[in-house]
């Protein structure tokens, strides 16, 4: 059987009003590895468009052969030996979930047509319709945890794909080589045949190299290169530091070692005990905002009994802030379902012009924190400024404001000191 008789017979043109309005069609692309190319999705086309325009309208590369036949789509060629597809491979097309005998640049399409272009192993290979592939597809994150190779990529994928087809997209997203040909056997192997990817599903490592599981909406699929040993669990975390003296202001880059090095999984979740009073954020840079101790945390994400913990004394620092903030509402509180509009007066007096970026932020009774909103403005030196944030407050619990000033989110460097704005219950 040759590839052509799985696009159909060329029969001929089909003509169309070249002044016809614009029409909305219904495409979808799947790649041989069942991967997604061109999720299931509404395109607008000329009225006397073909299938062919309407791949084309896609924005993937295609290649037409002079007959019409579509050679390649997206680099995928028919007749390839990836995955041992062999000669009698190709693209086929279903418009209306039905195989038309034309050719896709003389398939005429109409208004609210649906079309399926799909990679198949053979003849006999017949995607499903339009309709399920498009409640097939699901939404996963691929995330690869290698300290020199770390990176999450959000992968849409038809939900019957083997684990590994879904990584295959994820690291192709990322740039990452691999052998595409390892598929056949059911595993992914890197491009220099040494290592293989391997994986667990949403955090759980009973699903090593599970490949008969099917993927859902939301799942994670965390990677790593395998060594043919398995999971190599975390034992334990140490930090550089124990303790450590700062000052209001002060920044200090915590290190966390893991041990085993070689451990399939070396992300570190960071946490404060209190950050109001230092604040960590996912890489373990520590910034010290107000004076009191506080317990910075680092746990394994692969095993919670893993964690280490520095002790952090910060001191107040008697250096005037360059920005003065007074709360012009002082004399009054907010209740719990509030929207509380919190006005602050800050002065510049740094001796020069400041970005500055105001943040209402909401904490709990434990002093964690909830959430924040932010305002961003320049003020001029020697010039004041009214800074308004507004926040929309839980309707339960026990929870505190407070308003301060940051050069910027990204440097979290305090440019004034901190206001607390009480909540009261609505009771």
């Amino acid at each position: 059987m040759m590839i052509v008789s799985m696009i159909g017979i060329n029969v001929g043109s089909v003509f169309a009003d070249e002044n016809s309005n614009d029409i909305n069609v219904n495409a979808a692309v799947v790649g041989m590895y069942n991967e997604n190319l061109f999720s299931p999705q509404q395109i607008k086309v000329k009225g006397n468009a073909t299938a062919e325009d309407v791949l084309k309208a896609t924005g993937l590369d295609v290649e037409v052969k002079d007959t019409g036949m579509v050679d390649s789509i997206a680099g995928q060629k028919n007749g390839t030996d990836d995955c041992n597809y062999g000669s009698q491979s190709g693209w086929m097309y279903k418009v209306n979930y039905t195989t038309p005998k034309n050719y896709p640049k003389s398939q005429s399409v109409k208004d609210g047509d649906y079309l399926l272009f799909f990679y198949a192993k053979n003849y006999d290979d017949l995607l499903s319709s339009y309709d399920s592939i498009q409640n097939d597809f699901v939404n996963v994150t691929v995330k690869n945890v290698q300290k020199d190779n770390s990176f999450s990529e959000q992968v849409t994928v038809l939900n019957n794909n083997s684990i590994n087809a879904a990584i295959m997209e994820g690291l192709k997203k990322h740039g990452q080589d691999f052998d595409k040909s390892s598929l056949a056997a059911g595993a992914l192997m890197s491009k220099d045949d040494t290592q293989f990817w391997s994986y667990t599903l949403n955090g759980d490592n009973s699903t090593y190299n599970q490949k008969d599981t099917q993927l859902k909406d939301g799942d994670t699929i965390t990677t790593f290169k395998d060594d043919g040993q398995g999971i190599k669990e975390v034992e334990s975390i140490a930090l550089d530091k124990m303790e450590a003296n700062l000052t209001e202001g002060d920044i200090l880059q915590l290190t966390a070692v893991v041990t085993p090095e070689n451990a399939s999984n070396t992300k570190v979740d960071w946490s404060s005990s209190d950050s109001t009073v230092a604040a960590v954020d996912e890489n373990g840079k520590v910034t010290a905002l107000k004076a009191g101790t506080v317990t910075i945390t680092a746990v394994s994400e692969d095993n919670k009994d893993a964690k280490a913990q520095c002790t952090i004394t910060v001191t107040e620092n008697n250096t005037p802030k360059p920005i003065k903030i007074t709360n012009l509402i002082k004399d009054s509180s907010f209740k719990l379902g509030d929207d509380a509009r919190v006005y602050i007066k800050a002065e510049n007096n740094s001796g020069k012009d400041q970005d500055e970026s105001l943040i209402v932020a909401l904490y709990d009774e434990g002093a964690k924190f909830i959430n924040y909103v932010c305002g961003k403005q320049t003020i001029k030196n020697g010039d004041s400024s009214i800074l308004t944030g507004i926040m929309k407050l839980p309707e339960e619990g026990i929870y505190k404001l407070k308003a301060f000033v940051w050069d910027s989110l990204e440097n979290m460097n305090p440019l004034s000191d901190i206001i607390d704005i009480p909540v009261q219950s609505n009771k």
